[in-house]
């Protein structure tokens, strides 16, 4: 696919462009923070049903399933976690000493001396960043939603062989 080129020639556009980026991301930051929540709920039941793992191996035709179970819980949780906590993770780079992005701006003791055309460039480099920002924030969340799946199988799974079990 080839780039494709931005005719808009105003600041004040570029600038919307980035706030509706900004609006994206803390869009998927908040779904992010909210699957751990959901997540970590299924850390809570595993915890409290884990006295049970005694019941459940101790009947021999339910190990494999016991087994598949965990797998499917463990490897869930520790996916679907690692995956949002890379959602939530600062990004502090300085978007290649761009002007508006915020690191860049720390840096800074007075205003930058801007040429014509300078800071409306920044901001549309800007805004693109922050766009595959966003991009990449919501890839992960799809990714983290898989294994959440399987690590909400797992749970319901597990729940199941210690009702058999008792």
């Amino acid at each position: 696919m080839e780039p494709q080129l931005i005719q808009e020639p105003d600041l004040a556009h570029a600038l919307r462009a980035v706030d509706a980026v900004q609006v994206a991301i803390r869009r998927a930051d908040t779904k992010a923070a909210a699957l751990v929540g959901f997540q970590l709920s299924v850390v809570t039941i595993t915890l409290g049903a884990a006295g049970a793992l005694r019941d459940v191996w101790s009947v021999p035709d339910l190990r494999p399933a016991a087994l598949l179970a965990a797998v499917l819980l463990l490897g869930g949780i520790t996916a679907s976690l690692g995956l949002l906590g890379s959602v939530l993770w600062p990004r502090l780079d300085d978007g290649g000493g761009n002007r508006f992005a915020f690191p860049s701006l720390a840096t800074l003791t007075e205003p930058p001396q801007t040429h014509d055309g300078a800071a409306r460039d920044d901001a549309w480099r800007l805004a693109i960043r922050l766009s595959r920002t966003a991009t990449r924030k919501y890839q992960l969340i799809r990714a983290a939603m898989g294994a959440m799946a399987a690590s909400t199988a797992g749970i319901a799974g597990w729940l199941c062989l210690t009702t058999i079990a008792q």
